[in-house]
């Protein structure tokens, strides 16, 4: 990818901001008391989980056939 543009930049910095949300998040799912609690921080996770699969497969400019290897690898 073109590293130099301001796209890049932007879209570096959601990343940041989403990797940032997604540790909060698995903090407190670790850290709920009740099974409502974990799974309400289990959407979110599995949310900010497809968000940051998605900002990704952006920023390397993947395809729709190469997303479909990557995920079906997983």
């Amino acid at each position: 990818p073109n590293t130099n543009n301001e796209k890049y930049q932007r879209e570096l910095d959601q990343l940041k901001s989403l990797v940032e949300q997604m540790i909060t998040a698995k903090k407190e799912y670790y850290s709920a008391k009740s099974d409502t609690d974990k799974k309400l921080w289990k959407k979110k996770i599995d949310l900010l989980d497809k968000q940051i699969d998605n900002l990704v497969y952006e920023l390397y400019e993947l395809t729709p056939e190469e997303i479909k290897i990557v995920e079906e690898s997983v």
